[in-house]
Formats: structure tokens, C-alpha cells, sequence
């Protein structure tokens, strides 16, 4: 029989080895560069910025696709082949990294392979391949996170660009669980670079190898990099609907212990733009009368505030008291004009 004296060391020999038994975290990506177009602009990074990519993915433990120079077969497949692989567990983290040409019409994103000989506007959807496939197809896999970059806000290189529209459009459907970063905001164009790679990307790629960065705090370095840089003329934007905590790399000692003085905030908005904490950027944008959640905040008082995507004009704050482990709410409406003396 056992005593009162094992009973807890024979209890915590039951977890350990429960614990052994439970599946390590996956993690799968998928990285593409596109640069040497044979019928529009060429580009010169891509290449660059898909290998490099590639190469701190497998040093964070990832197992990684690459495809350079793909055509729409090619990207198509491979897409599919990561699906494939998150949808083995739950516990799978997926990444997915493109760098190249992608145009918006109609509202719609596709990202163009290298042999995409597209005469006209209405062949796009047979010929390029179509963002939104691609996030359905990540969302069909189930797994825990799905983080997808796209470098691909260059100007439209067709002459036939009836809308005069530039970059990527804002994301329609985005899937749960998932954090989806434009290497500029949405409706604007990005650098391809002067050095081996594009001015997001290199930033990207260092922020990405320092050690013990939560996922929320690399893609926010990277913002306040790139916007720095270009002088704010290029500002990244990041579309999150993943509230949990990730480390893509090793989880630091003490972040369990942080976590537990953290909680979140949920933001609803009139306004259009990116949320502020305390004066900072929190890399999660907003849609107008839409909600959105801060996770890891800081416990505490805090302020909260939208700087508005039409003008960079920050609009009131508001204040509101974070407690541990609980979720806090906010609301940001539109200025209303002063009334008028009768």
C-alpha cells in the first residue's frame, strides 16, 4: 500500500513522465522569394530575403520549405504540403514568408509567380495565386498559430492597373488564430532595399534571431525599426487574431513569472488605426467600429489610444486599470463636434 511519506514523490514521478509523454511543440514554414520575373520588373532581394529567411527559421527549430523563383504550381503545392504538415496536431506553430510582387484588385491580394504572363486584369485570379486561398487553406489545418509575412507592398508592375492602386488591401477574412504582417501599411508601397535584403525583411530577420522575444514583441521591434529607418515613410502593419503567448525560439526562464503579473485589455473603436499603450505602438491594428485584444499588458493603470490611418493623428486616450489575469475594456469613439451657440 502507499503511505502518506511516498505518496508525493510517487505523484510527482506520475507527472514527469506524463509530461515527457506530451508531443513537443512543431514547428513548420514555408518561405518564398520571387525576383527574377521573366515578363514584369525584376527584383533583386526576394531570393536573398527567402534564404536568409530560411536559414534563422531553422535555427529557431523550425522544419522549412523553400521555394525561389517559384511559379504558381509551385507556390501552390508547397502551400498545400504545409497545410498538410500543421494539420498532424494542434501543437504546430506555421510560417509563412513571401517575398516578391503582390498586387491588390478589387479588394482581393495575389502574389505573382516569377513565369505570370497576366495580360489583363481579369486573368489575375487564373494565373496568380490568391492570398485569400492561402489563408483558407492555413485555417483548415487547425493548429495552434499560423503567422504569415508578406514583403509584397511593391507598386503594381502591370501597365493595365485600372485602379491605380498600390500594395497589398487590408485583410477581409483573416483566420483565428493568426498573425498577418505587411511589410507596410495597407494601400502603401515598400523598399526593396539597398543591401542583400529589403528593408523590412533585414529587420525582420535580426529582431527574429535575438533570443527570448515573445512573437507580439518581434513583430513591434521590427515596426519602430523599419518606421525609424525610412523615416516613417514605410510602416509595417500587423493584423493579430492570436491572443495567446508564442516564442518562436527558446522560452526565456522568467516568462512564466512575468506572465502572471500581465492581463488584457479589449479595444472597440470608431476609429481606424494602430493602438497605442502608454504612447507606444502595440503592432495591432484596428478596423473602424471594430474590437480587438491586447494581450501580456502590463498590470496597472494604462493608457489606451488609436493613432487614426488617415492623417497619423493620435485620438484621445483613455485610461484603464489592467489587473492580473483579468481582461480589461475600452472604448474609443470619434471626437464629436462642439455644439453650436443658439
Amino acid at each position: 500500500m502507499m503511505n502518506e511519506k511516498t505518496r508525493p514523490f510517487l505523484i510527482c514521478a506520475l507527472l514527469c513522465v506524463l509530461a515527457a509523454a506530451l508531443p513537443a511543440q512543431q514547428k513548420y514554414a514555408l518561405v518564398i522569394g520571387n525576383g527574377a520575373y521573366a515578363n514584369i520588373t525584376r527584383l533583386n532581394n526576394p531570393a536573398n530575403d527567402a534564404r536568409d529567411m530560411e536559414a534563422v527559421l531553422k535555427n529557431l527549430g523550425f522544419t522549412v520549405d523553400a521555394v525561389i523563383n517559384g511559379s504558381a504550381e509551385q507556390m501552390e503545392t508547397a502551400v498545400t504540403r504545409l497545410k498538410n504538415r500543421l494539420s498532424v496536431s494542434r501543437n504546430t506553430y506555421g510560417f509563412f514568408f513571401y517575398a516578391g510582387h503582390g498586387i491588390q484588385s478589387n479588394g482581393e491580394n495575389y502574389l505573382i509567380p516569377v513565369d505570370a504572363n497576366i495580360s489583363s486584369e481579369s486573368y489575375l485570379r487564373q494565373r496568380a495565386v490568391p492570398v485569400q486561398a492561402l489563408l483558407d487553406e492555413l485555417n483548415a489545418a487547425g493548429n495552434e498559430l499560423n503567422i504569415v509575412v508578406l514583403d509584397a507592398c511593391r507598386d503594381n508592375p502591370f501597365g493595365w492597373n485600372r485602379s491605380g492602386s498600390r500594395g497589398l488591401s487590408l485583410v477581409a477574412n483573416q483566420p483565428a488564430n493568426s498573425i498577418i504582417v505587411y511589410a507596410t501599411s495597407a494601400g502603401s508601397t515598400a523598399a526593396d532595399g539597398e543591401g542583400r535584403n529589403g528593408l523590412f525583411t533585414g529587420h525582420l530577420l535580426n529582431n527574429l534571431k535575438k533570443p527570448g522575444l515573445e512573437i507580439s514583441d518581434v513583430f513591434r521591434q521590427t515596426g519602430g525599426d523599419v518606421a525609424q529607418a525610412s523615416g516613417s515613410r514605410q510602416r509595417p502593419a500587423v493584423y493579430n487574431q492570436f491572443y495567446g503567448t508564442a516564442y518562436l525560439g527558446a522560452k526565456p526562464q522568467n516568462a512564466v513569472t512575468s506572465q502572471a503579473h500581465t492581463g488584457s485589455i479589449t479595444v472597440t473603436s470608431e476609429i481606424a488605426g494602430m493602438l497605442l499603450i502608454d504612447g507606444r505602438e502595440t503592432g495591432t491594428r484596428i478596423k473602424a467600429q471594430g474590437s480587438a485584444i491586447i494581450g501580456n499588458v502590463i498590470a496597472g493603470a494604462t493608457e489606451v489610444a488609436v493613432r487614426e490611418d488617415s492623417g497619423g493623428v493620435t485620438r484621445a486616450s483613455q485610461s484603464v486599470v489592467v489587473r492580473q489575469g483579468q481582461t480589461a475594456a475600452v472604448v474609443i469613439e470619434r471626437p464629436r463636434p462642439a455644439p453650436q451657440p443658439a
